[in-house]
């Protein structure tokens, strides 16, 4: 809409995430629904020799400015557990800090075997949607409760509650996990904190095999009818690309670039709190030096994005410092669940097509115009007829997400 607004061209680039392939279809088929037709739509794993075109002048013409690395994400969080200075970039809405819990068992001062959580009905305030907080009591092998959903929006701390009809002594947790602990918890009645763990580290290292991790917390017997965790707070897992320490800048390694292990870093990164980005590595160019390469080969004079790719820009930035590109970024509200969660496949949300089947694309469009605030009127409107009605000056200083149960919209769809 914003481009045909001011007599643009319109082009959609999709990513080459390895992923990507199976959600690429969908997506065009998601867009054209809606009536909008790309001039142009931009493939990122047709531009494979391109980017390394790109790569390699870069290794000519700038190699004072990058160097080799070869960290393991081990080797990063290791010596940031023994203190080096770590810088990173953290997506918590997308990449949220890891901890699966595969189970909790509750015992009272008489009996440490019998465990009363598996009589509890058990609830939490938010739930990854393939594991459910009922896994906890499950005590199943293949189950596990993930805190965090992915594709949070800001910071939100969960809270599990123990229920029961009749009130219990309670003394003991066991907190299984599978893989990375939580860096911390409180385990309260709804009037008091029984107990809290708390651990100073805040890096997590591991082999990264599956790992089973059992604790076993004991507090003073308390009689209840409701237990609650709350507080929770998790170790940072470093990433290779998004957290760094610097370790590799002066011992001048000269690595092939094929290999999956290597990674070209830009060195000395202005900004103190940014990671020396990399811009190379597990075998191919990333994404913050691949769009900048589309860009510049289309000439694209604006990048319309969700705000929750405005961190990610920041390492754009320091690549196109590099080559001495402009990032033209126009970044838009976003449409969420009820638990502030972005509409994607990352959460496996149903595809817009699926409200073309019983809604035409001129009332869907309406509405979430309507919704993000560029659009006053009442009524359905054709796209034509919407690029000629929105005022798409709002969006340049509105981040906020905007909230909408899937149910909702349908209800008000309806109505």
């Amino acid at each position: 809409m914003f481009s045909k607004k001011y007599g643009d061209a319109f082009y959609v680039r999709i990513d080459r995430h390895p992923q990507q392939g199976r959600y690429e279809q969908e997506l065009l088929e998601d867009i054209q629904a809606f009536g909008f037709k790309p001039d142009k739509v931009i493939l990122q794993r047709e531009r494979e020799s391109r980017y390394q075109e790109v790569v390699d002048q870069i290794l000519e013409g700038h190699k004072d400015a990058v160097y080799f690395c070869d960290c393991s994400v081990s080797d990063i969080t290791f010596r940031a557990t023994r203190g080096s200075q770590m810088e990173f970039l953290h997506r918590e809405e997308k990449y949220p800090r890891p901890c699966n819990i595969a189970s909790i068992g509750l015992f009272g001062p008489e009996n440490s075997v019998l465990d009363l959580a598996q009589e509890a009905e058990v609830t939490a305030s938010i739930s990854h949607r393939d594991h459910p907080v009922t896994n906890l009591v499950d005590k199943r092998n293949d189950t596990f409760w993930t805190p965090k959903e992915v594709g949070y929006l800001g910071e939100v701390s969960p809270v599990i509650a123990f229920r029961w009809p009749e009130k219990h002594w309670v003394s003991e947790i066991e907190i299984t996990y599978q893989g990375i602990p939580l860096r911390g918890v409180s385990i309260c009645t709804p009037t008091r904190i029984l107990a809290e763990v708390s651990r100073s580290d805040l890096y997590w290292w591991s082999s990264r095999k599956p790992e089973t991790i059992r604790e076993r917390i004991i507090f003073p017997p308390v009689f209840t009818n409701t237990l609650i965790l709350k507080n929770f707070s998790y170790f940072f897992e470093a990433k290779k690309e998004y957290f760094y320490d610097g370790y590799c800048r002066h011992r001048n390694l000269r690595l092939p670039l094929r290999d999956r292990n290597t990674t070209l870093r830009i060195k000395d990164v202005k900004a103190w709190w940014l990671p020396d980005v990399a811009i190379w590595f597990d075998g191919a160019a990333d994404l913050c030096i691949t769009s900048l390469i589309d860009d510049h080969d289309f000439g694209i004079e604006l990048r319309v994005r969700g705000s929750d790719i405005e961190p990610f820009t920041l390492l754009e930035g320091a690549a196109a410092e590099l080559l001495g590109w402009k990032i033209p970024n126009y970044f838009h509200t976003m449409l969420c669940d009820e638990n502030s969660v972005k509409y994607s496949k990352f959460i496996h949300s149903p595809r817009a097509v699926e409200l073309t089947q019983e809604f035409s694309s001129a009332q869907i469009l309406s509405l979430l115009a309507r919704k993000s605030g560029i659009l006053k009127e009442p009524g359905s409107f054709s796209l034509p007829d919407l690029v000629q009605a929105c005022d798409l000056r709002h969006l340049q200083d509105v981040r906020l997400p905007i909230l909408l149960s899937y149910s909702e919209m349908v209800k008000e769809l309806r109505s």
